[in-house]
C-alpha cells in the first residue's frame, strides 16, 4: 500500500547514512597523518 513512500525513505536514509559515514571515514583520516599505510 506504501510501497513507494517506504521505498522513498529507504532510498533517503540510505544515502544519508552514506553520506555521514563517507564525512566520519574522510575526517577520522584527515586527523590522522598517514600512521597507517596499506
Amino acid at each position: 500500500m506504501f510501497d513507494s513512500l517506504i521505498s522513498k525513505l529507504f532510498e533517503i536514509e540510505t544515502r544519508r547514512r552514506f553520506a555521514a559515514m563517507a564525512k566520519y571515514l574522510a575526517a577520522e583520516h584527515g586527523q590522522t597523518p598517514s600512521s597507517q599505510d596499506g
